[in-house]
């Protein structure tokens, strides 16, 4: 059965796609730079301009193996508001910049005259869109890492093929290009004092231990309906009585987590309401005895700061391999086949 989904994302990837082949024709040049391994360069600028967590903490090992093994390398980091607090309290970078979302041409193209100049440009994004092939012109550094093939202005191919292999992985060989083969392979990812304090108070008035629950993804298909999560509460409730539950929901979701909550017979589950950041979320995992999440960043927060996991993860192969949790002490469970391949 074909549904309505099926046939729009067949016509926006045919869209994009033709849009992508036009900006190559007009846009897409061979660099000046010749490549030598490993590559030896004195500044790196990574272009993270998904705004995805889960991305953000998998690859967050990366800079702190650079600076490890090159400590006077300039390493910087373009990226979205929204995951700021996580490159911001990395020690490993010199540089934080901002972009909107879709930026258009005119103000990629004076963006990139008011920073300084990078060597070396990380872009670690398949399907580019044509201002993604603007914004690698404007910043006219001698050497692109990428994953986009048959494509000029990426000069050092990573991913080759695009295997179904760890998003971890490609950091891994992005570091290789470098020579760095030595390091830490763990995810770092810190979180504030203030926030650190403000949890441990919100910890303090609950007087207890307790697991945390994330039932939202950036997905329709990575969610937990209001029935599944009222399910969920009582069963957990029941399970372990001795742990308080914590709901993690943005600001913009907690009024239907509330409704969840009046009608659960449960009286041990809440949501921390000063919680406005991602720092207060990572805080509140590290601190949980258990996260019980869909597959989405938490579950790579959690990877970070050691604590027990059950992933909740769609009927998906190829997403697993990708971004299953790279833990000891996670477990993941599948929800049933999707009805549609989009």
């Amino acid at each position: 059965m074909i549904l309505l989904e099926d046939i729009k994302h067949k016509f926006v990837v045919t869209r994009d796609r033709i849009r992508f082949i036009l900006a190559r024709i007009i846009i897409d040049r061979k660099l000046s730079g010749r490549v030598k391994f490993p590559l030896v360069t004195n500044s790196v600028l990574f272009i993270r301009m998904d705004g995805k967590v889960g991305d953000t903490v998998v690859s967050s090992f990366v800079y702190r193996a650079l600076k490890g093994a090159f400590p006077e390398m300039r390493v910087a980091v373009l990226t979205l508001p929204n995951v700021d607090g996580i490159y911001r309290n990395n020690p490993f970078i010199d540089e934080i910049y901002h972009l909107k979302k879709r930026p258009g041409f005119s103000l990629i193209r004076e963006f990139c005259k008011s920073i300084p100049h990078y060597e070396t440009v990380v872009f670690p994004v398949r399907w580019l869109k044509p201002r993604d092939l603007y914004l690698l012109d404007q910043l006219d550094p001698s050497y692109i890492i990428g994953r986009e093939e048959g494509l000029n202005l990426v000069n050092i191919l990573i991913d080759k093929g695009n295997e179904a292999t760890h998003g971890a992985k490609i950091f891994e060989e992005v570091l290789s290009v470098f020579g760095v083969t030595s390091y830490d392979h763990s995810y770092f990812i810190q979180w504030s004092n203030d926030v650190e304090s403000d949890v441990a108070d919100f910890i303090n008035n609950l007087g207890q231990d307790y697991i945390a629950i994330n039932p939202y993804g950036n997905a329709k298909s990575r969610k937990i309906g209001a029935d599944k999560l009222g399910q969920m509460i009582q069963r957990l409730n029941e399970q372990y009585p001795q742990y308080a539950l914590v709901i993690l929901a943005p600001p913009d979701l907690r009024e239907e987590v509330r409704a969840v909550l009046e009608k659960s017979p449960t009286d041990n589950v809440t949501i921390m309401e000063s919680a406005n950041s991602i720092d207060h979320v990572m805080s509140l995992i590290a601190h949980s005895k258990l996260l019980v999440s869909v597959d989405t960043g938490t579950v790579h927060i959690a990877t970070a700061t050691k604590t027990p996991t059950v992933a909740i993860y769609r009927d998906d192969e190829d997403n697993y391999k990708r971004w299953h949790p790279n833990s000891n002490i996670a477990r993941a469970v599948f929800g049933r086949p999707p009805r549609s391949d989009y």
